[in-house]
């Protein structure tokens, strides 16, 4: 059973990182010639925040932290900060899975909103106050916004096409996660 749990976990984290890499491939396709309007959501932070409050388990901080400090380095960002404010979102709701596993999606969807807007909130003000630029508010703003709006998107499409469903206290699946 052990093997099997381990296995399990290895697979996603496998697979976490294999779609992290093809977004930012797709991230890196050239798109337009004219600058942006609107900004995409970010749909690796929301990935990873459904995953963390589905099966805490499949995705641990270091692989967290690392695949968002490499995208800090691929797109430019100050080498850390995005890393850092995911991490701390994520352990947020990690802390809390337990309770969101039991409750409402809406109860979910508030808390995930919660922790990306609070992350682009702490983002803004920290690159504000070391002087670095920053892109337009209103760019940030609508990706923060878009990102929140996908969540229920990508929680669907982990349910029942990756199979990151909510463990179930008691269950065969839950032998080996965090209590």
């Amino acid at each position: 059973m052990a093997e099997t749990v381990a296995e399990r976990r290895l697979v996603y984290w496998t697979l976490y990182v294999m779609i992290a890499f093809v977004l930012f491939f797709i991230h890196f396709l050239p798109q337009q010639t004219m600058p942006a309007q609107w900004a995409a959501p970010d749909i690796l932070l929301v990935l990873t925040y459904a995953w963390t409050v589905r099966r805490p388990e499949f995705i641990p901080l270091a692989l967290i932290a690392g695949m968002f400090l490499l995208a800090d380095f691929l797109f430019h960002r100050p080498p850390g900060l995005m890393a850092a404010c995911v991490v701390i979102g994520a352990e947020f709701l990690r802390s809390r899975a337990m309770d969101i596993g039991r409750s409402s999606f809406s109860l979910e969807w508030l808390l995930v909103s919660c922790a990306i807007a609070g992350g682009f909130v702490v983002a803004r003000i920290i690159t504000g106050l070391a002087l670095i630029p920053q892109a337009p508010l209103n760019l940030g703003l609508i990706q923060t916004a878009l990102s929140i709006a996908c969540y229920p998107i990508v929680a669907a499409l982990s349910h029942y096409v990756l199979g990151v469903r909510p463990t179930v206290r008691g269950s065969a699946e839950d032998v080996g996660a965090r209590i």
